[in-house]
Formats: C-alpha cells, structure tokens, sequence
C-alpha cells in the first residue's frame, strides 16, 4: 500500500539519547533490509522519511542509514555508552541500559519489532519489548515518557504531506499526536 507507512520513532526525554549521535547509532543498528526480505517478505520499500516514498515531498533521492553495527558501536561510545564489566550490556554513566521498546499489537508488528529488538541486543542493549492492545494505553505510555523507542502504522487516506507532518512534528501537538515531542 503506498500510502502507509510504518513510523519507528525514539522518545528523547532520556539523556542517553538525548544527542543527535546516539539516535543515529540506533539507526545504524537496525538490518532494515533483512527485515524487508525476511519479516515483510518483500512488501515494503525502505523509506528515509516521514513521508510513504511516493508521496510529494519524499525524500526518495537521500540515502538511507545503512547496516552497520560497528558503526553503531563507535556512534554509542562517542556518546558515552561502555561496557565496563564486560557482560554485554552498554551502560550510560555506569548504569546499564534498558530500552523500552512499546509497539501496537498486530502480527507483523510482533516480527518487526522482535526483529529491531534482536539487532539493539546485538549491540549490547537490553530490550524490554512491550506488545500494547489497547490504542489510549500505548498513547499514554509514550506520551507519559516511559516508551524510549515505539512503533506503529500510520495510513493516509489521499497523499498529503501536511497529513504526517503536523499531526507529528508540530510543537501545538505536543503531548497530543507529536508523540516524539519534536519541537524545533
């Protein structure tokens, strides 16, 4: 379906991903590509926006973040991420760190977001992935700051660019749709 896109969007109330730096560790960690060959079997075209690709205003010309967890790895200790003890978990300010991994229950979502959950323990995160059923409960869990990382689908009915954009990015909606309390 061209007009839906599937949003994976990082809460940054907390201060280990709070820089530019480790978000984009996070996005080098993740095989899109095999998720779109191995979960989605094909059906997805990976996006580098907001935006569904075909949509006016894509960004279908800029390059995606590719795979790479060594990358990823060198991003999160230039951000302060180590693993002291050697255990395989990364701590922040000598604390290890827990993402709190919330998505919307359906059955793709399932092996899509065990399959990201899969690649941020292989770069020495622990995950707690949380499957929401009701639409008002994940809402108030990301809205509430206790979701460092969700995922869900949106639809558009036509292709208006103003429809993803300011329901998600405008600061007035903050609290309300802006889910990823992006103000600029």
């Amino acid at each position: 379906d061209d007009l839906r896109q599937e949003i994976k969007d990082y809460v940054t109330k907390r201060k280990e991903f709070s820089t530019p730096k480790a978000r984009q560790a996070l996005n080098y960690a993740v095989n899109k590509s095999k998720i779109i060959s191995n979960v989605l079997k094909y059906n997805a075209i990976e996006s580098v926006g907001v935006l569904p690709v075909n949509f006016p205003g894509s960004f279908n010309r800029t390059v995606p973040y590719p795979y790479d967890p060594t990358k990823s790895k060198k991003l999160l200790y230039e951000s302060g991420f180590i693993d002291s003890n050697n255990d395989g978990i990364l701590e922040y300010n000598k604390k290890p760190v827990t993402i709190n991994f919330h998505y919307y229950e359906d059955s793709e979502a399932t092996k899509v977001c065990s399959s990201i959950a899969d690649n941020f323990m292989a770069i020495g995160f622990k995950v707690n992935l949380v499957k929401e059923t009701n639409w008002s409960n994940f809402l108030k869990k990301i809205i509430s700051g206790k979701a460092d990382l969700y995922h869900f689908k949106a639809n558009a009915r036509y292709p208006d660019p103003d429809k993803f954009y300011s329901p998600m990015f405008d600061s007035k909606n903050i609290g309300k749709t802006n889910l990823s309390n992006f103000s600029n």
